[in-house]
């Protein structure tokens, strides 16, 4: 059958298509030490997605970060003290003064990841708007939002060019891991008003719940319902230092099972494996099971992969938001 076409990746319509490319990519997780690798390499139709019978016939996008510097609103201050960060991810990002200080030498960043901790309702702080325009003339903004009010929302729109958003799909989950006072209902909400204000790229922890698949596929449901035009899919880190260290990340085939649905219900939008994912041959087999399902990006991707797709991939230096598509201000054609 002819190639078809879905927002710049080729795939191959048919389920008995013929993809090279997948068949070096199941041969190459077949060979990782990993529980559950040899037999989910095994279900090839599986990787063709069926009655879509999608295939990936074009290798992804490999994103390297290195010109996006992360900065924290906050410095290593969260109110939450989730279970799977407890602050740890704030460690490793620059304050706002840093960020804002002369370069020494090195290059300006050609990109920012506006982050930080949360407050008790699970908001990311804004830093004032002097800092925002200060952030702005330098390079683009990625503003990793929590649960944002209208006022936070509209004061944004005005500086960032994209908008990360972790979309929970569970309030069970909510509850327990994030420790807020939300519901599902309470992020789809802010999703919709954060997409009015930039594009939104929303982020979904695979095992989040201390590696337990719960929620994932009501929010992926969710994400399909409003025609979301990319998703970045995370895995759970049992990160140490955190008090989900010690904890196993969710198997793989169930991993396997909600990167194939991701792919099933969002058959038109771009999706990302982003950087948040265990070490080790358990993310080697991740990213193979990525590009096995066609995603469009891995970000910082594992030798196996990389060997798998050969040299064929694109590279990208930015957040992988910025690598995806997005609608109105600061959207990429």
């Amino acid at each position: 059958m002819p190639p078809a076409s879905s927002r710049g990746r080729t795939v191959v319509t048919g389920r008995g298509a013929g993809s090279p490319l997948l068949d070096r990519i199941l041969a190459a997780l077949a060979e990782l030490p990993v529980p559950g690798a040899r037999d989910v390499a095994a279900r090839r139709d599986a990787f063709l997605l069926g009655p879509l019978g999608r295939a990936a016939a074009s290798p992804p996008r490999f994103v390297r970060p290195g010109r996006t510097r992360p900065v924290s609103s906050t410095g290593t201050d969260c109110a939450l003290d989730c279970d799977h960060c407890g602050g740890k991810f704030l460690q490793h990002m620059s304050t706002v003064e840093a960020a804002l200080a002369p370069p020494d030498g090195d290059l300006p960043p050609a990109s920012w990841l506006l982050s930080g901790g949360c407050d008790a309702a699970g908001r990311v702080p804004l830093p004032p708007d002097g800092v925002l325009e200060e952030l702005a003339r330098v390079g683009r903004i990625n503003w990793h939002a929590g649960l944002a009010d209208p006022g936070a929302i509209r004061r944004a729109a005005r500086y960032v060019d994209r908008i990360s958003f972790d979309f929970v799909g569970s309030d069970e989950t909510i509850a327990r891991v994030l420790g807020i006072d939300a519901r599902v209902e309470d992020y789809l909400a802010t999703y919709r008003r954060l997409r009015a204000a930039a594009p939104v790229v929303p982020h979904v922890v695979v095992g989040l719940d201390g590696g337990r698949i719960r929620g994932e596929g009501r929010a992926l449901d969710i994400l399909a319902a409003e025609e979301a035009p990319s998703l970045v899919l995370l895995v759970l880190w049992p990160a140490p230092g955190t008090a989900f260290a010690g904890l196993s990340p969710p198997p793989l085939g169930d991993v396997f099972e909600i990167f194939a649905r991701a792919r099933r219900r969002l058959p038109a939008a771009e999706l990302a494996l982003g950087c948040m994912r265990p070490p080790g041959s358990y993310r080697a087999a991740l990213d193979l099971v990525a590009a096995g399902l066609g995603f469009d990006v891995i970000v910082q991707p594992t030798h196996p992969v990389v060997r798998a797709v050969g040299n064929g991939a694109d590279s990208f230096e930015e957040c992988c938001a910025f690598a995806l598509g997005g609608e109105g201000r600061g959207a990429e054609t």
